[in-house]
């Protein structure tokens, strides 16, 4: 009898020993599931917190137009009953006249208005006169030269004259169609297909796409001295603004950089953002320390920062972002940053030609400025602001590189034309889907170079790239 009550006490047992393990296990799977919804839970929190935040766009970040969400193509204009165009009293807009026109077309009334009679007495003086624009077809011009004979009045012997050094083939183009071929090709983005059936069809020069290829490289062979020109100069430049984006190589992802100011640019490209592709465009030279320009142009990216230069940051980057700290968090921080960057802008371009930073007054303000700059970052945003608190300590120590062109005359408060100088390459780079070799794009980047630099100085491009006019010394 005891021996079966213990037996069944051991059966209880054994199933509340069962019992307990379940509750443990499905204990343990509700703390699983417990951990997993809390987790998803926090991710569902961020995500949607970014939906919280306005989107960015190109008027509050660094992201181009063509990326705005939503855009409109074209502007909306406001609903009105008028015609389109211009209406009356609106002051025309005309091309003026060429003051040495080609041709001359003296215009006489046959008879009298008047009298009807045609014994007219010509004079030449006019009334009114009016231009026609004409685009005559081009011609292609071919010079032959003849290796021709002459016989020596001493000896009897055949003396036979030689050809130019720049004659190495039967039939070549001259340096000047070479340039009009790079000249097609990275300023305005033609294909080899579309050179060729421009020049057969204009010019009747007929040429193999591969022909077009080479042209092009010799070219960019003989723009490697106007290139190595380019550099030495922006060593020894004043002012440098940089910039960089991406490209690609054979597929890979790489970066186009730019160096520029006033009168020159250049194009550089490279598989790195890093600081040793500055190193490369401002090398050291022998017995020389590395010379960096006195001022240096950015948008804040860290390899730019490291040039020990005096620094500008680009502000109009900055007021984008000070626009988007505002519009998500509504930081009086990030208002106050803009505000004063707003200020210096206006009393900069209030000045224009005739500002002196070094006249007592334009002084005073400079330094009314920098104490107001320094006052604000002395009083950090509130860490819940997450952007303007990003802004804060990115920009923290930096308060001189973002007053400096109120000090400089040659230095401007944006970065505007390294963008423009890296939009056209942006778009020969979308036109073309990228580059497949290094050396192609190289090839491309001192083309570009050249031109761009071309333009900023003043020069007929097709003339420099067929080598009659060279890049000026000057440095800024």
């Amino acid at each position: 009898m005891e021996s079966s009550r213990i037996e069944a006490l051991e059966a209880e047992l054994k199933a509340a020993q069962m019992f307990i393990a379940e509750l443990r296990a499905e204990l343990q799977a509700l703390k699983t599931e417990n951990q997993q919804l809390r987790e998803e839970n926090q991710a569902l929190k961020a995500e949607l917190e970014k939906y919280k935040k306005p989107p960015k766009n190109s008027e509050n970040s660094s992201i181009p137009p063509s990326q705005d969400p939503h855009r409109r193509r074209y502007p909306k204009r406001p609903v009105s009953d008028r015609k389109a165009g211009g209406q009356k009293g609106h002051t025309g807009h005309f091309r003026p006249l060429v003051e040495d026109p080609d041709i001359i077309e003296a215009l006489y009334s046959p008879v009298c208005q008047y009298c009807g009679k045609d014994d007219l007495h010509k004079l030449p003086d006019y009334r009114e006169r009016r231009q026609e624009i004409s685009l005559p077809k081009p011609k292609a011009m071919i010079t032959e030269y003849r290796q021709c004979r002459s016989i020596c009045q001493h000896c009897g012997q055949d003396s036979w004259g030689q050809f130019p050094g720049h004659i190495q083939a039967q039939q070549q183009l001259s340096h000047d169609a070479q340039g009009m071929i790079a000249y097609l090709k990275i300023r305005h983005h033609q294909s080899n297909d579309k050179i060729q059936d421009l020049l057969e069809n204009l010019s009747g020069v007929s040429l193999s796409k591969g022909a077009i290829e080479n042209n092009y490289k010799q070219t960019a062979t003989r723009m490697a001295v106007q290139e190595k020109k380019i550099r030495e100069m922006l060593g020894q430049s004043d002012t440098v603004a940089s910039d960089e984006t991406g490209s690609r190589i054979n597929g890979k992802k790489a970066v186009q950089w730019v160096f520029q100011n006033d009168t020159l640019c250049l194009f550089e490209t490279n598989s790195s953002k890093a600081y040793k592709v500055i190193e490369s465009v401002f090398p050291e030279k022998e017995g020389q320390p590395r010379r960096f320009p006195e001022s240096w142009v950015s948008d804040r990216a860290p390899a730019q920062l490291k040039v020990p230069s005096h620094h500008q940051i680009c502000l109009v980057h900055l007021l984008r972002e000070c626009r988007y700290a505002i519009e998500a968090e509504q930081s009086p921080w990030c208002g106050e940053l803009q505000e004063i960057l707003k200020e210096t802008m206006r009393f900069r371009r209030e000045g224009a030609d005739e500002y002196d930073p070094l006249e007592a007054e334009t002084f005073r303000k400079i330094l009314y400025f920098e104490e107001r700059l320094d006052q604000l970052f002395a009083n950090p945003p509130p860490p819940q602001q997450e952007e303007a608190m990003r802004l804060y300590k990115g920009l923290l120590g930096r308060q001189k590189q973002l007053l400096y062109f109120l000090r400089n005359l040659h230095v401007p408060f944006h970065n505007n034309a390294s963008e423009s100088a890296l939009r056209d390459r942006k778009m020969h780079l979308k036109v073309i889907g990228g580059f497949r070799t290094l050396d192609g794009a190289k090839c491309a980047d001192r083309i570009a170079s050249v031109i761009e630099s071309a333009i900023r100085q003043g020069l007929d491009i097709l003339e420099v790239l067929s080598g009659k006019l060279q890049l000026f010394s000057a440095t800024t």
